[in-house]
């Protein structure tokens, strides 16, 4: 007997052509979902826009088949409650199994569709396991935007934003399937075979889901005609059937049968700094303080911090975090936002966010709701910041607040400010930061600075940047205004270096605090904690002597590169590599051409000695098959942070002394 009880990842649809909407919990998803239905046809480009629509029918009953089922759509969770979130022109792959009765060839189409119904792309999907039946697409929602939410253009572009809806389309190929019965010998394909390819190809030609052109209906009906034509000989008449352009109208315009269409899967579109940002933390009070004779520090303000988004900017960042700044209660007297002079705290803040603008840079600042202030409280002070000029939040200790109370402040201030992002700060078990994903945060702290050896870091490396980038964007942080971890306390500089470079590469989403390029490793005694709490007391730096470590020119390198690569700007590029040497970790990063909006693919290979006191050698395997690199011949590659070239192949030899080159980031030379 056939378990026909739906799981959460699971969608069997009845073998028909229409599709239904579904329900959700999420108004805006309902939205998207109840417009949808998948009526398509495969287009020869992937990020082709097209004009045709939706309408909405009638479900089918759940756990009925017809001829083809199409099951374990991704990304897909928790039956469609809470959306796959993805950026503004970052691309991803969906994934489904598609099967059939029978023995016909079977293929499958991924359909992207806004929240109104409309198409946006109809992508043929590659069977990539036929084991398991597995076919997956890479799409791209709209293109890549460096807008701001405080540039003119912002309110167009958050027309792309928002709710939309992936549809997977399973069907059979008769073309495929008669194809088949023609490469059989000559002597036992029969005139039947023959005669059931010109009623294929003249059907094919009158079929109006094909959306072919006059010219493409003339070739197809010629091909019958030539194929009808029993005065040709067997080759002559098969040739006109399985001629180049044919083959291509195939590709583009295919005969679908038996289309069965997935359940709409939720996925909801944010602009691009919700995956690819990098990250600044200063205190105000510490970036304009100024150090006594007698030892004392007087403290600095907004105003006098302006040398901090100087910094940031000459250091490649994009956003410019002030942490424990400002209090969410707008009566609390702990709020240091004004100036000396009075001035007020929301001109204060407009003026520092003006200046910040227009260096390009984003600020965010800290919220941390108190135990009696409700959304309403929270959502009203944080419109005002918003007003302001402030484009992210972090909300520290997230997980201390009730779900449904970020999800309310969330959607209000997103309904107003489209462009606001939230990021949870919060360490707490894997299943606590998946529902504040859920529940709208944008991007989160998470245990990377924890994670130090080879198995810790391919493991957690592959898991940030596999299914759970659909849900979770985590920030890689070395350390913060709270965090010095024994690691960075042991290791020094090249300890300083390793971090930033796995930080960097490693997620799309990247930071540090201002001190670390001063490699600041004092901890206080029994915590993993800075020795100086900047919450409570200024710091006063000495900025010249930033030069004498290093830290600060690779992390403008490192910044450089994030910036040149769009391999480095998503959850959705990276796979781990093998390596023979436990302190040698390697990872390839890689873009298809289609995507990059340079016509060449983007690849780089990072490789990373974990060891801060030896040289260590390793062989990295490369598959060059799947990144679509020669196989027959070497090819060129160049240390983005050196500028020296090497040749690579299958199996590459490395070498990474801590004295010398903690890492290589060898780009690809196409």
């Amino acid at each position: 007997m056939v378990d026909t009880t739906p799981t959460t990842n699971e969608v069997t649809e009845v073998g028909r052509h229409d599709s239904a909407s579904a329900t959700s919990s999420v108004a805006e998803v309902s939205a998207a979902q109840a417009a949808t239905k998948s009526k398509s046809a495969k287009t020869t480009s992937r990020t082709r826009k097209t004009t045709r629509s939706t309408s909405a029918t009638t479900a089918p009953e759940p756990g009925v088949f017809g001829r083809i089922a199409v099951l374990n759509v991704a990304p897909y969770a928790e039956n469609g409650m809470f959306p796959a979130r993805v950026a503004l022109g970052e691309p991803f792959t969906v994934s489904a199994q598609v099967v059939a009765d029978g023995d016909a060839i079977i293929g499958a189409t991924a359909v992207l569709s806004t929240a109104r119904g409309k198409i946006l792309q109809s992508v043929p999907m590659t069977c990539t396991d036929a084991d398991t039946a597995t076919f997956t697409a890479m799409l791209q929602a709209g293109e890549p935007s460096a807008c701001k939410p405080w540039d003119d253009e912002f309110a167009t572009l958050k027309r792309q934003l928002g709710a939309h809806t992936l549809t997977i389309e399973g069907w059979s190929d008769p073309y495929a399937t008669w194809l088949r019965e023609t490469e059989k010998p000559a002597d036992i394909v029969s005139n039947t075979v023959l005669d059931a390819g010109v009623e294929l190809l003249t059907r094919w030609s009158k079929t109006k889901e094909t959306k072919l052109n006059a010219a493409q209906k003339k070739e197809l009906t010629a091909a019958a005609k030539q194929l009808a034509d029993t005065t040709l000989s067997f080759e002559e008449r098969l040739a006109a059937a399985t001629a180049d352009a044919i083959q291509q109208l195939h590709l583009s315009n295919p005969l679908r049968d038996d289309v069965a269409t997935s359940h709409p899967c939720p996925l909801r579109v944010e602009r691009s700094e919700s995956s690819f940002s990098s990250w600044y933390a200063f205190f105000p009070k510490s970036e304009g303080a100024t150090s006594n004779g007698d030892g004392t520090i007087t403290p600095g303000t907004l105003s006098s911090s302006t040398s901090g988004l100087q910094r940031a900017k000459a250091e490649g960042f994009t956003i410019v975090h002030l942490p424990a700044f400002i209090p969410t209660n707008p009566t609390s007297e702990a709020s240091n936002l004004a100036d000396p002079d009075n001035e007020s705290e929301s001109a204060a803040l407009q003026t520092f966010c003006t200046k910040a603008h227009d260096l390009g840079l984003e600020v965010a600042l800290d919220i941390t709701p108190g135990a009696k202030d409700t959304d309403k409280d929270t959502t009203r002070q944080l419109l005002a910041w918003a007003d302001a000029g402030v484009t992210v939040f972090r909300a520290a200790n997230a997980a201390c607040k009730p779900l449904g109370f970020w999800q309310s402040v969330i959607a209000a201030v997103t309904k107003k400010h489209a462009g606001v992002l939230f990021l949870a700060e919060d360490h707490t078990h894997p299943a606590a930061m998946r529902a504040l994903g859920y529940a709208g945060f944008t991007q989160s702290d998470c245990q990377f600075p924890w994670r130090n050896t080879k198995q810790e870091l391919d493991a957690y490396l592959a898991q940030t940047n596999g299914e759970t980038g659909f849900y979770e964007h985590r920030s890689f942080w070395p350390a913060s205004h709270v965090i010095m971890t024994d690691y960075l306390r042991d290791n020094g500089v090249t300890g300083f270096a390793i971090r930033a470079v796995l930080a960097a590469m490693g997620s799309a989403s990247w930071g540090i605090t201002a001190g670390y390029e001063l490699v600041e490793n004092l901890q206080r005694e029994g915590t993993e904690a800075p020795v100086i709490d900047e919450t409570e007391q200024a710091v006063a730096r000495d900025w010249s002597k930033a030069e004498d470590k290093g830290i600060a020119e690779l992390v403008t390198s490192l910044n450089r590169i994030r910036a040149e690569h769009p391999s480095l700007h998503s959850y959705h590029t990276l796979t781990v590599l093998p390596t023979n040497n436990a302190f040698i970790t390697a990872f390839v990063r890689h873009t298809p051409a289609e995507f990059t909006g340079t016509g060449k693919p983007d690849t780089l290979i990072v490789v990373v000695n974990l060891d801060t006191n030896n040289d260590q050698p390793a062989n990295i395997h490369l598959d060059l098959d799947q990144l679509g690199l020669p196989t027959d011949h070497p090819f060129q590659v160049k240390d983005e942070l050196t500028g020296h070239e090497f040749e690579w192949s299958w199996d590459n030899y490395v070498s990474l002394a801590p004295w010398a080159d903690v890492a290589h980031i060898l780009s690809v030379q196409y």
